[in-house]
């Protein structure tokens, strides 16, 4: 039986025959390495029920048929035995249908089971009509055999398993594994797994097979027939080495061929190598001409690599040392880094105290703002003092005159009079007492200005000129004459106040941009009378805010003190060098460019004679712009944007370049 004589139920027979290959084409005689590389020889055909001698291996417990053929209702055939099982009987007992049973378990189609089609393979009886399917189980164990005795195995735990398949009326069939429903693939993939060769069917020898291998021609006469000689290489797997080995012959016989042609080809040129002959001599004696002066340029090559290899001795000498002095410098640049390391700490911490000093300064300066906002509200009550005192004392005059003209009532006015002079004496004493505030308040100034001298140096203000200022802001200075101080006509001053003079203070310092109109509306007085006040009683005077770069922060301010210093150092050892390494710019739109002077255009003229006139190159000439950059000793370079460029970083680092080429060429 061949392979392929075996599907799965459900499929058609198709006789398929093999095309006879057809004759390739002649080609040219043309050796191409690619067509002759190595020749793979197909992979032999394992064995596959090759089994141990101590080795599990699997037999065939039982056959159960269920309405297969012959056999009506259940029959089950077994036990067998482990080694030989021989069934006997009549002609038309059912033998041959023992096979037929396992031919239908292990997928033979329906002409190999002696039926037309599946539905005929169904029992059909006059006791038993109207069967709709039939099946064959076949029940497998793998034993270990122990002895020669029909009863002497072992059987493997868990190894039996059931393969049964049922056969329908409509010629449908289905697997069934351990009775659950399967495919023929996973049935034939545990057939096989378990060493039954379903490939090549040589397990199952039916019924003239063997007569027909006895009468099989030695060789086949043509390449459809089967002889005993292929059937034997079928099975020894020698077959596999038939398409390698008609490769390998046509591969011969080319290759002859090319020989022959190649041969007939040297034998025509070896007469034109006898005419070469002589030719080729001067070739030798040249190539050993050639040879000669290899030899004596090698000569001076090895003389050139001797010198090249003494000079890079020397150099290499040279080279040591300077390593050496760069590993002594390197160890130096080590002991500078570690100092460095150890003087930035240093300044690190000198820094922090620096800044530390610096918020003790700022604090300072804020208590002393404090002081001076006190001071100045004790001036201003001192002020106010004043101004009840002279009050009072045109008061005491007023009086001791209506005393003179009024000597009616004497009484009454020294009644007066004593009452004034216990004022007097009361604002004597709190006038005193406000000195005396003052005086402390100085005192307790005198370590803030110390210290403030200490950080600010010559530009800090001198106690004594703090009090000069004090006593002129206070009107104390007796060289201070003004107009302010002077009697006006108008409105006397007495009709402004003290109550509505500290109102206005109060509204102003709560707000500084406050407007009169709204005081004037507050304090239900004229907008007159409030900058009246404003002005000439409280001393303030409008102004606007004035426009700075930026608030800087202490650490800008220190970090700009620092590089002043720096600078001053530079300055200081070398102040030459360090202003010639200054270098200034600046940028301009000009109109025009005017090749002559003012100075060079003047000219005498008379009296009434016309003022000369210059005109300019260009009628109407745009902007450009200028960029120019000196130093102490003069222009250092000059460049005018062109029209259409954009002005952006990359033309600044432009004119920076050429800024740096000029430096270097002057």
């Amino acid at each position: 039986m061949k392979a392929g004589d075996q599907t799965p139920v459900g499929e058609e027979a198709m006789d398929t025959g093999e095309e006879v290959p057809m004759a390739a084409p002649k080609t040219p005689l043309v050796f191409r390495p690619e067509d002759y590389g190595p020749i793979e020889v197909p992979e032999a055909v394992h064995s596959v029920a090759t089994y141990a001698p101590d080795g599990p291996r699997l037999m065939i417990t039982q056959i159960v048929n269920e309405n297969f053929k012959s056999y009506a209702g259940v029959q089950t055939l077994g036990p067998f035995q482990k080694n030989f099982t021989a069934i006997i009987g009549p002609n038309g007992s059912g033998k041959s249908n023992v096979i037929d049973s396992m031919l239908f378990v292990f997928g033979y189609r329906a002409n190999k089971i002696r039926s037309k089609k599946i539905s005929v393979l169904i029992h059909n009886s006059e006791k038993h009509k109207n069967v709709n399917s039939c099946s064959v189980a076949v029940h497998f164990q793998k034993i270990i055999d122990t002895g020669l005795g029909d009863d002497e195995y072992t059987v493997v735990p868990n190894s039996q398993f059931v393969v049964s398949r049922v056969a329908y009326r409509d010629n449908s069939s289905s697997y069934y594994l351990d009775g659950k429903k399967a495919a023929y693939k996973e049935v034939a993939h545990v057939l096989r797994g378990c060493g039954i060769d379903l490939d090549h069917n040589r397990f199952l020898i039916l019924q003239g097979e063997v007569e027909q291998i006895a009468m099989m021609k030695p060789k086949a006469l043509t390449e459809h027939e089967d002889g005993m000689l292929e059937f034997l290489e079928d099975i020894i797997g020698s077959n596999r080495y038939k398409t390698p080995i008609e490769t390998l012959n046509q591969r011969v016989d080319t290759l002859n061929d090319l020989r022959s042609e190649k041969l007939n080809r040297v034998k025509a040129v070896e007469k034109e190598m006898e005419h070469l002959e002589g030719p080729k001599n001067e070739a030798l004696e040249y190539l050993k001409l050639e040879n000669s002066v290899m030899k004596l340029r090698n000569r001076l090559y090895q003389k050139y690599i001797m010198e090249c290899t003494d000079i890079e001795t020397k150099a290499q000498t040279e080279f040591d040392k300077i390593t050496e002095d760069m590993k002594k410098f390197k160890e130096k640049e080590a002991e500078i880094k570690e100092s460095k390391n150890t003087k930035t700490k240093e300044l690190n911490k000198l820094k922090k105290e620096y800044d530390k000093l610096l918020k003790t300064c700022e604090d300072s300066k804020e208590k002393f703002s404090e002081m001076e906002s006190q001071d100045a509200k004790c001036h201003e009550d001192i002020k106010l003092n004043k101004a009840k005192l002279k009050k009072l004392e045109k008061s005491l005059e007023l009086e001791l005159t209506k005393i003179e003209e009024l000597k009616l009532v004497p009484e009454q006015a020294e009644k007066s009079c004593e009452e004034l002079k216990k004022k007097l004496a009361s604002l004597e004493k709190l006038r005193a007492k406000e000195e005396e505030n003052e005086k402390a308040v100085m005192d307790s100034l005198k370590d803030e200005t110390k210290r403030m001298k200490a950080v600010y140096g010559d530009a800090c203000l001198t106690e004594g000129k703090v009090r000069k200022w004090a006593r002129f802001y206070r009107g104390e200075d007796p060289k201070e004459t003004t107009v302010r101080n002077r009697k006006r006509p108008g409105r006397p001053v007495s009709a402004t106040d003290t109550m509505h003079q500290q109102k206005v203070d109060e509204m102003i310092v709560a707000n500084r941009r406050v407007k009169q109109k709204d005081i004037a509306n507050a304090l239900d007085i004229s907008k007159e009378r409030v900058h009246h006040i404003i002005t000439v009683h409280l001393g303030y005077r409008k102004v606007s805010a004035r426009w700075v770069p930026r608030q800087l922060t202490v650490e800008m301010k220190a970090q700009r003190k620092m590089i002043c210093t720096q600078q001053l150092e530079r300055f200081t050892h070398d102040g030459e060098r360090f202003l010639r390494s200054i270098i200034t710019g600046d940028e301009s739109w000009v109109h025009h460019y005017d090749p002559e002077r003012n100075m060079q255009s003047m000219q005498y003229r008379h009296k009434n004679s016309p003022a000369p006139k210059k005109f300019k190159v260009v009628a109407s000439a745009r902007k450009v712009l200028l960029t120019i950059f000196w130093d102490m000793e003069g222009i250092v370079h000059i460049e005018f944007l062109e029209q259409g460029t954009t002005i952006n970083s990359e033309r600044y680092v432009s004119t920076l370049r050429a800024l740096k080429g000029r430096l270097r060429r002057v």
